[in-house]
């Protein structure tokens, strides 16, 4: 195998390989030996195949296998760290003959990393006191398991739960901001729907205009005033529930303290979650500040295809044509790339991270994500495990944990200052 590694950017590779006459031999007798030990069944004995006219198959399978040798070689002592699957440009072999073909592959672009991650500091956000959160998640609780109350002929006002049709005034679509019989609980009547649907009775309608919100998808939206007619399905009034001795038992406490301690216990649980969301953040943000770095287009890709998906899904649920759909996808282009550009600078330098510190992919974690695929998709988590491998996009997934592992490093790692006077290491 004679190989070269070319430099085409700083975050792609190209690498030339050439395997000579004996080596393709060598490999087509073995993958001949494979398909002949594969392929025979009793009383069918397998044909041999051609010298020069070797079937599909068994051509792929030895053009796949002297890819990945030479991936393997480009990989190996830390030459490159490739991201994403290496693209194969190259005929297929045959006997007698030399096979040359050409791979390229995006790689992580060379970052300077701070040597001791515990350097790093980021203050704790600010946060409510622990009852502050009790009360929160009660709240909530107790608002899950309320009985809505139809009200009799009269006004909605303050506190009431309406039941509303929204729809663009004059046949025109607006996405996001249409729907059927849809809840909404008032607190004030101020400006945007509120103010429309305050004072109606059910079955009245009233029409009016609403300003976009500034993080509506569409960028060519945003701030805009837009008309919509709102149409009182009906009114009613939630009743909450006391939290109480029978309430506990009802829902499969032993008593009411047993339901406090779970309750108390959900609700510092939470608040932990998102605090250490938020540090997380801080801790990115500060490594990411001033850094200036390529970042490979595999990684911007992957960002868009999943905002590209949810813009749409958004879009669909409004009710848009397939023209209207394209031509504001074709609006939200610029912002989408924007935002997937940030996530990717950040998924780099996480890899990066993720590399010095000989992170590994824990098999467990990889296992069970490939479940959660097969769950959502229907299919068998073994057969999919195999389609992943064999299509190299099992390498996204081992990328995606690293990234993970990356994050939760450097969590642990930095010092946490609670108030600018003390600090802990988690």
């Amino acid at each position: 195998m004679d190989c070269t590694l070319e430099t085409l950017s700083p975050v792609l590779r190209r690498i030339e390989a050439v395997f000579s006459a004996s080596e393709v031999d060598a490999a087509l007798r073995e993958q001949g030996a494979e398909h002949q030990k594969s392929g025979c069944r009793k009383g069918h004995p397998s044909a041999v195949l051609p010298k020069t006219h070797l079937n599909d198959l068994t051509a792929a399978r030895v053009a796949g296998s002297l890819a990945d040798q030479a991936a393997a070689w480009a990989v190996s002592g830390g030459k490159i760290v490739p991201v994403g699957r290496f693209a194969f440009y190259g005929g297929m072999p045959c006997a007698g003959k030399p096979f040359h073909f050409t791979l390229t592959v995006e790689v992580l672009p060379e970052l300077v990393l701070p040597e001791d991650l515990s350097s790093l500091k980021a203050e704790w956000p600010e946060q409510d006191r622990d009852e502050n959160a009790l009360a929160d998640f009660v709240e909530r609780v107790r608002r899950h398991h309320a009985i809505l109350e139809e009200q009799p002929d009269r006004p909605c006002g303050k506190g009431d739960t309406v039941f509303i049709d929204v729809r663009g005034s004059e046949g025109k679509n607006v996405p996001g901001m249409e729907a059927e019989n849809f809840p909404l609980e008032l607190s004030e009547p101020e400006e945007g729907i509120m103010a429309l649907v305050w004072g109606l009775r059910a079955g009245e309608e009233r029409e009016g205009e609403i300003a976009c919100p500034p993080e509506y998808p569409d960028p060519a939206l945003r701030g805009s005033n837009v008309r919509l007619r709102i149409r009182v399905r009906k009114i009613c009034r939630r009743i909450l529930p006391e939290i109480d001795e029978s309430f506990a038992v009802k829902n499969g406490f032993s008593s009411l303290n047993a339901l406090k301690q779970f309750m108390f216990e959900k609700a510092m649980e939470e608040r932990l979650v998102s605090l250490r969301a938020q540090m997380k953040r801080k801790l990115l943000d500060a490594l990411l500040d001033g850094m200036e770095f390529p970042v490979p287009e595999i990684l911007i890709r992957r960002s868009m295809r999943g905002r590209r998906q949810e813009a749409d899904r958004f879009l669909r649920e409004g009710g848009l044509s397939e023209e209207e759909r394209k031509a504001a996808l074709a609006r939200m282009e610029q912002e989408c790339r924007r935002q997937a550009e940030q996530e990717a600078r950040a998924a780099a330098l996480l890899l990066a991270l993720a590399r010095r510190e000989r992170l590994s992919v824990p098999e467990a974690e990889l296992n069970r994500r490939v479940r959660a695929m097969a769950g959502e998709t229907g299919r068998n988590p073994q057969k999919l495990r195999e389609i992943l491998e064999q299509t190299g996009a099992i390498r996204e997934l081992e990328e995606n944990i690293l990234v993970d592992e990356a994050w939760e490093l450097l969590f642990r790692c930095a010092e946490k200052k609670h108030g600018g006077m003390s600090h802990e290491r988690a």
